[in-house]
């Protein structure tokens, strides 16, 4: 007998599920505040069809079934103007209800009452057809109705159902003559109402679980946005860094002018570059493109950075640097299989002549002061690959009236909507066609026709661009 009342009580907490005690109310007040607006809607329902309802009435009194069965005609017009009187009554005091000095346990009740009534009715106005020997069809759809557009589903709200069980099957008792008909409506009455209770049960639990996951979804969203929040924090120190790395004017007392200009793609992005004064006579460029964008590339370019600072005084050839370099950085970071393309560029102007180095970067370009241009051709292998890679310099006559253009593969790699590259050729024509201009306008330009064929698809790579004139 005790091991019965346990399963009895283990089925019993396992049907009657109660939301987290934390979530009790919330989820209390969501189940009222529907059956509220459910509620509404049925009044509204029953409201629309009052004038057809008054219509059959009078067809079932002029065809003289009011005659023949009082009992039937009062039992069902009352029935039904109750029920438009109710909703009626419902609609009218909706705005009351749902204002928050009303109190919710209060619209609780009064919706458990508008329940009941609606309940009530329905099996009145189907006890009206057992006058007529009629089934229950009309009671089953009702209770159905009701179960699913009401969840109220509580221990105490059992008790409704036994109540309106109980209330309809003693009217079928007062009011159905036909035994035969009175014990097969009153088995399916029976079986409507446990029909019903059992829908109601399931969109309860329904409720509750999609309510729980609403919850840990909303938690989970508080949390990625916190974590969201803290990124872009992060994100903004380490633009504010990189940007402070990265000059965006550089002036020497030296024969030589500079633009400069730098676009990440993301707030921050994979590309460095550092112009320093070496010597009263010499200007040293270093120009780097980390592979890929965003966080990842920016963080190899804070490396590339710290390493080629430690190096950049220290030795005298290009070749040289970048051959220390390649060691220094493979050897730490070799196992991250990370690796970068550069440029390196000593410009002598007093002697009228560059040295430089490249590790993979893309070629680069002289414009001459007859406007004709020379490559300036990459010299080595990238940076990372190999440990013991060489690299060769180059040294290239740069005389006054010359510019020299330095940039990143991101400013021709980029393609449009038709998957056609913009492309070094591309570069090389603006430039020609805007030799005759100062080299601050000359930038401006190439970005102009880099957004114009690019048209509505957004850039693809970080964008650097070094201009130096030899005044």
């Amino acid at each position: 007998m005790q091991l019965v009342m346990q399963r009895i009580n283990r089925l019993i907490r396992q049907i009657y599920i109660h939301p987290p005690r934390k979530y009790r109310l919330i989820f209390e007040e969501k189940l009222i505040s529907e059956n509220l607006v459910r509620l509404r809607m049925l009044a509204y329902i029953i409201c629309s069809i009052a004038p057809f309802g008054i219509f059959a009435h009078y067809k079932i009194y002029t065809e003289g079934f009011c005659g023949r069965t009082p009992g039937y005609c009062e039992f069902l017009f009352t029935t039904h103007y109750v029920a438009y009187l109710i909703s009626g009554i419902y609609i009218f005091l909706y705005p009351k209800i749902i204002l928050p000095s009303f109190g919710k346990r209060l619209a609780h009740l009064i919706s458990l009452t508008f329940i009941l009534i609606y309940f009530l009715l329905f099996s009145c106005s189907s006890l009206a057809s057992q006058f007529f020997s009629g089934n229950i069809v009309f009671f089953t759809m009702g209770v159905v109705l009701l179960s699913s557009l009401l969840v109220t589903f509580k221990k105490e709200t059992t008790y409704l159902y036994i109540f309106i069980l109980l209330f309809f099957l003693i009217g079928l008792n007062l009011v159905q003559k036909n035994p035969d008909i009175l014990l097969v409506n009153f088995l399916n009455s029976i079986l409507a109402m446990i029909i019903a209770y059992a829908l109601n049960l399931v969109l309860y639990h329904y409720k509750l679980s999609d309510f729980l996951i609403t919850k840990k979804i909303e938690l989970k969203t508080v949390e990625l946005n916190s974590t969201i929040k803290d990124i872009k924090k992060d994100i903004a120190t380490a633009k504010k860094i990189q940007l402070n790395l990265i000059p965006k004017i550089f002036k020497t007392e030296l024969a030589l002018k500079f633009e400069l200009a730098y676009i990440p793609l993301d707030d921050i992005g994979g590309d460095i570059y550092d112009i320093s004064e070496i010597n009263k006579k010499m200007i040293r460029i270093f120009l780097a493109d980390a592979t890929g964008h965003g966080v990842q590339a920016a963080l190899v370019t804070m490396v590339i950075k710290a390493e080629y600072e430690s190096l950049k005084y220290q030795t005298r050839t290009p070749k040289k640097l970048l051959k220390y370099l390649n060691e220094s950085f493979f050897t730490k970071f070799g196992s991250l299989n990370t690796f970068f393309s550069c440029i390196l560029v000593d410009i002598y102007p007093e002697k009228n002549r560059i040295v430089y180095s490249s590790a993979g970067h893309p070629d680069q370009l002289i414009q001459k002061k007859s406007w004709d241009f020379e490559m300036l051709r990459r010299t080595g292998k990238l940076i990372g690959i190999h440990k013991d890679s060489e690299y060769e310099e180059v040294e290239v006559a740069f005389e006054k009236g010359d510019k020299l253009f330095l940039f990143t593969d991101g400013i021709f790699e980029e393609f449009n909507s038709e998957k056609e590259e913009f492309g070094e050729e591309r570069i090389v024509s603006i430039l020609k066609a805007h030799s005759d201009k100062e080299l601050k306008e000359l930038f401006p330009n190439i970005l102009t026709d880099l957004e114009e064929f690019l048209e509505t698809n957004r850039k693809q790579d970080d964008i650097s661009f070094i201009g130096v004139e030899h005044t």
